[in-house]
Parts: C-alpha cells; sequence; structure tokens
C-alpha cells in the first residue's frame, strides 16, 4: 500500500470513529432523556392519583362532619341548635314534658 492511500483510510477511518461517536452519543442522550420522560410521566401520574385521593378524603370529611352537624336531635327536624341539642321550638316541648310528668306523676319517695 502506498502512502497516499494509507493516509486516506487512516483518514477515514478516523471520520467514521468521530460520526459513531457522535452517533453513539446521540442514541445515549436520546435514550437518556426518553427515561427523563418516562419519569416525568410517572410522577405526572402518581401526583395525579394523589390529587384524586385528596379530593376524596375532603368530600367523605365534609360528609361526615354535615352528618354531625348543628341540627335539632328529634327525629325529622333540621331546625338549627338552641339549648341541650333541641331547636327553640323542641326545647320548649321538652321542657313542658318534663314539667307536666313532675305534675302528674310526683315522686313522693324522695
Amino acid at each position: 500500500m502506498d502512502k497516499n492511500t494509507e493516509d486516506n483510510l487512516k483518514k477515514i477511518a478516523k471520520e467514521l470513529s468521530e460520526k459513531t461517536g457522535k452517533a453513539a452519543d446521540m442514541a445515549r442522550d436520546k435514550i437518556t432523556s426518553q427515561g427523563e420522560n418516562v419519569k416525568a410521566k410517572k410522577t405526572a401520574m402518581g401526583s395525579k392519583k394523589n390529587i384524586w385521593k385528596i379530593i376524596i378524603i375532603i368530600i367523605l370529611l365534609v360528609a361526615v362532619f354535615e352528618s354531625c352537624g348543628n341540627n335539632c336531635k328529634e327525629r325529622g327536624c333540621h331546625e338549627k341548635l338552641y339549648k341541650d341539642g333541641y331547636c327553640q321550638a323542641h326545647f320548649m316541648m321538652h321542657i313542658a314534658d318534663e314539667y307536666l310528668d313532675d305534675y302528674y306523676n310526683p315522686d313522693y319517695g324522695k
């Protein structure tokens, strides 16, 4: 082989190794970026799941506190509390009922 051919082959080999190196770098970068995209998608999906969990918990808490609300304890009455867990009308009826029970059924043994 003459000197020119050998120099040309070395030059071509060098260019080829540089190009394959660049291709390898590009492939590595692409794989890395795809891996980062997958991680980002998983993180986004995880945060969406967490948001739904938080929303469901808030809805359940509102439902629990609403059922333990400040309403009269008489069945079917939804008025606001006045005293002793009764609305004003049921509190007055409860006091009158106790008074009448004491009046008609006195405890003589006290």
